[in-house]
């Protein structure tokens, strides 16, 4: 009976030990990324009661708002589909957002009661914005590992759904309380296509580490309204896959 026992055991982990891999693994990750926004006129006439030609809306925004550091945290599932394709998939919750510049030059009515502009330090005169939004996503990528050995390199494609959380709009002012609104401002599902190139290192005993650069990019408009956004970000993703 222990033979027959060794025999099955041994027989299960001739695979891996072939290979140097598991055939399957499981991944916590974790990403630092830049994030910030692709502007577009849509057409949409929804917003139409602006004054203000959407180009020099947009003019106006890109001199403005700028890049914004995010991050996501999760886990992943990596399945062996042949010696080199491997698919993956997993849970991740996910910041994206951008900074919204400083907006200066504010003056209030009070100042103006003697006639004359008196600036009054009691009062706001500049706001900064950010604004964040919080997903909950499900990478479907493929990634193809370009050698065997104990180092290497690799590529993945895909998408990931991304389920909408919530929308943080923070303005922070220069003199009193800053505000913060929570809201839902976007589809409830958005897609992005993601790519990534990267190294992986074996450690032994079907584990391995590995580190990549990220592309991810909106698929959707984040808005459907008459400027479209579309959030981006470049980011470095590093975590451990453990086999079984």
């Amino acid at each position: 009976m222990q033979n027959r026992c060794l025999f099955f055991a041994c027989l299960f982990l001739f695979p891996v030990l072939a290979t140097g891999q598991a055939r399957h693994y499981f991944a916590p990750v974790f990403s630092i990324d830049y994030g910030y926004r692709y502007l577009s006129e849509s057409g949409n006439m929804s917003d139409c009661g602006n004054s203000i030609p959407p180009d020099e809306i947009m003019e106006s925004r890109n001199n403005r708002e700028s890049w914004r550091w995010n991050y996501r945290a999760g886990v992943d599932f990596h399945f062996r589909l042949s010696d080199r394709w491997w698919l993956k998939t997993g849970l991740r919750a996910a910041r994206m957002g951008y900074d919204g510049g400083t907006i200066s030059g504010f003056t209030w009515p009070s100042e103006f009661e003697t006639g004359e502009y008196v600036f009054d330090p009691t009062l706001p005169h500049s706001v900064h914005y950010t604004y964040d939004y919080w997903f909950l996503e499900i990478p479907i990528t493929g990634r193809y590992v370009f050698s065997k050995g104990r180092w290497a390199p690799y590529a993945e494609m895909g998408v990931s759904p991304m389920i909408h959380l919530k929308s943080v709009h923070q303005a922070n002012y220069d003199v009193g309380p800053d505000h913060k609104s929570t809201y839902q401002s976007c589809p409830p599902i958005n897609l992005f296509a993601q790519a990534a190139v990267g190294v992986q290192y074996e450690t032994g005993s079907g584990r391995q580490l590995f580190v990549q650069p990220t592309y991810r990019l909106q698929l959707n408009s984040l808005k459907d309204v008459q400027i479209e956004e579309r959030l981006f970000a470049f980011g470095l993703e590093f975590g451990a896959r453990i086999g079984f």
